[in-house]
């Protein structure tokens, strides 16, 4: 084989490696629903903190951003003041905002790196169909 061929596999294998497959994008946000609904929320804003890093969505990097701090107040509002009466209400909307970022960011990347098209006939129940 020639240096130039082995380049060619070597650099093809390190692509491979570094992009998601569809299903490995589709096992982190199964992921990211697990905890949430196990209310490991920290754990859950930490796996999308991870997967924002490789999108270059300034949209999808603030909203992470003001979760995260939402999150940061509540907790110190708790340890702070004590009970909060509104605790469960924020808490719930954190769970929806953590689950549609999620959704947001497994459709950004999957879209970036080919994995995923939106289905333009059902985009609110069935946002995805993998390539073939």
């Amino acid at each position: 084989m020639s240096l130039a061929g082995f380049l060619q596999l070597a650099m093809g294998k390190i692509v491979r490696a570094v992009i998601m497959t569809n299903s490995d994008l589709l096992i982190k946000q199964q992921k990211v629903l697990d905890l949430v609904l196990e209310n490991h929320l920290r754990d859950a804003l930490n796996l999308l903190g991870e997967l924002k890093a490789e999108l270059n969505d300034p949209q999808v990097h603030e909203s992470y951003h003001t979760i995260l701090e939402t999150y940061e107040n509540m907790l110190r509002f708790s340890f702070q003041y004590g009970p909060d009466p509104q605790r469960k209400t924020i808490y719930q909307k954190l769970q929806q905002s953590i689950l549609e970022l999620g959704d947001q960011i497994t459709e950004d990347y999957g879209i970036a790196h080919g994995l995923i098209q939106l289905s333009s006939q059902n985009m609110s129940s069935n946002k995805f169909f993998t390539q073939s």
